[in-house]
């Protein structure tokens, strides 16, 4: 009984010592050595100061001449879009080492060669500016030589070449209650007889109850090739001013009756020949068109600026023009009847005398 209680005394001693040098030689194992690389000082701070300067240089670290040579490989609509982005590119863009050579190809060398002048003493690029914009309306001007013998006004193949050869396009701005402004290029433009119809439409009209201002503007390129007489691509353009309405649109509305109106739209004729077409689900605008005149409208389009629409000078009327009070007598009319793109019917009475009970 002796022994096999001493052997099973033995055997737990045996094993619970086993146990004992294993933990302890798990705590006492020495974690193998990893070497390192120490790094100078002096080179640490040469890497930190070349990362700060590669994160803080910008392209006005530059020197000037270097903005310069960079600018020189621009277009004109370039540079006028660089001059926007601070006051330093505002003054190297209007160098006038910039823009002797590239005004040159828009103006003829004879003129350009009389008129440079002196660089130091001249800015190149307001006095070219509007010398450009005065031979190019010459030449829009120049197209206009004929006139209807029924209407008496200029033909209106001849406004159509002058909207072509001036790249004349029309711009309709809706400024929103908030002061945002929506600006929309015409789709479509078609030439009559007596009248030019223009036309907006789009899938992303606003309300007409959001519209707080309208605004009408064609758009004149301002640069003309001297050899061909094409418009200077990507070239800026000039904004006259044709129409303006600086009251709420919906209150308009609300005061006019619809000139025409089907299950999905109405149709309502404004002042100046302005048509708007409004949905009735939701009231956002359809369309916007004008029935511009002839007489006129070629020099509205050129010669007005941003904020005031061009007024021709009044004409002195004809001593040989009959009172009122005797009516109208050897007289033309012309009747037309179409609509915004197709013609139907026109039709010239000669000679027509009226008395002016009959009027």
């Amino acid at each position: 009984m002796d022994v096999k209680n001493h052997r099973k005394q033995l055997a737990e001693y045996l094993t619970n010592k086993q146990k004992q040098t294993t933990v302890r030689s798990q705590e006492t194992a020495v974690p193998p050595r990893v070497r390192t690389t120490r790094v100078p000082a002096s080179r640490k701070t040469a890497v930190k100061t070349y990362a700060r300067r590669l994160k803080t240089a910008t392209i006005y670290d530059l020197p000037n001449e270097i903005i310069l040579k960079i600018f020189g490989y621009l277009s004109i609509g370039e540079l006028l879009s660089v001059a926007q982005v601070c006051h330093l590119w505002h003054l190297l863009s209007s160098d006038n080492l910039l823009w002797k050579p590239l005004l040159q190809s828009c103006v003829p060398s004879q003129v350009g060669s009389q008129q440079l002048g002196d660089l130091k003493s001249s800015n190149l690029k307001s006095s070219f500016m509007q010398r450009c914009i005065e031979m190019r309306n010459k030449r829009i001007l120049k197209l206009l030589k004929k006139n209807n013998p029924y209407t008496g006004v200029i033909h209106c193949k001849d406004v159509e070449n002058a909207f072509k050869f001036g790249g004349i396009s029309w711009q309709i701005v809706m400024t929103d209650t908030s002061g945002n402004e929506h600006c929309l290029q015409h789709q479509d433009i078609s030439y009559h007889l007596m009248s030019v119809s223009v036309r907006w439409f789009s899938l992303k009209m606003i309300p007409a109850n959001n519209v707080k201002k309208l605004s009408l503007y064609s758009c004149n390129p301002l640069f003309h090739d001297s050899k061909t007489g094409k418009v200077v691509s990507n070239g800026p353009y000039q904004r006259s001013l044709l129409y303006s309405m600086d009251h709420k649109l919906s209150s308009a509305l609300d005061k006019l009756k619809p000139v025409g109106t089907d299950e999905n739209l109405k149709v309502f004729a404004l002042e100046d020949g302005i048509t708007i077409g409004v949905w009735k689900e939701g009231g956002e605008i359809a369309f916007i068109a004008i029935a511009a005149g002839l007489p006129g409208l070629v020099k509205k389009c050129i010669m007005g600026t941003a904020s005031k629409m061009y007024q021709s000078p009044k004409e002195k009327s004809l001593a040989c023009l009959p009172e009122s009070t005797y009516g109208l007598y050897g007289y033309s009319c012309t009747i037309q009847l179409r609509t915004m793109k197709q013609e139907i019917w026109d039709q010239q009475f000669t000679n027509v005398e009226c008395p002016n009970s009959d009027i």
